[in-house]
Formats: structure tokens, C-alpha cells, sequence
């Protein structure tokens, strides 16, 4: 096992705890606690899964404005070259 999948394990037991900690304060039954620890196993995940989505959203956003920047830079480099070509043969026509 690896250091990590321990570190993950660690962190549930600790929760566990805790949950098994703040129910016997707050004078809860163990069926509630039990439901209560699963949900905050399961906040993590939801704010995980939000962060993703928002930095996705960020990554294709940038990509979006650096292709729409990248096309307008190549427009005009097309545009000044044409001129160019243009002028070049008006001036050997007269």
C-alpha cells in the first residue's frame, strides 16, 4: 500500500472519530452518526468534483481566447501581406 492510500485511511479513521466524538456531545444517536460520518466522507468528493468542473471551465475559456487571438494575428499578417503584393504590382504596372 502506498503512501497515500495510508494517509487516506488515516484520514478516514480520524473522521470517524471525530463524527463518533461530536455525536456523543451533541448527545446523537449512533444510526445518525453513522449517516452523518458517510456524508462528510462524501463532502470532499462534491467539492472536488465543483473544482474540477470550474477549472475546466477556466482551461477552455483561456484556450477559446488564445485561438480567437491567434486567428485575429493571422488575419492580419495576411491582410498587411496582401497590401504589400498589391502595392508591389502597382508600382511595376505604371
Amino acid at each position: 500500500m502506498d503512501d497515500f492510500e495510508k494517509t487516506k485511511e488515516e484520514f478516514l479513521r480520524e473522521l470517524e472519530e471525530l463524527c463518533r466524538r461530536v455525536a456523543k456531545v451533541e448527545g446523537v444517536e449512533e444510526n445518525t452518526n453513522a449517516r452523518s460520518c458517510e456524508n462528510h466522507k462524501r463532502e470532499p468528493i462534491k467539492y472536488m468534483r465543483w473544482i474540477i468542473a470550474v477549472w475546466t471551465v477556466i482551461v477552455v475559456g483561456l484556450l477559446a481566447r488564445d485561438l480567437a487571438i491567434l486567428k485575429q494575428a493571422t488575419q492580419k499578417l495576411a491582410l498587411r501581406e496582401a497590401h504589400a503584393h498589391f502595392q508591389k504590382d502597382e508600382v511595376f504596372r505604371f
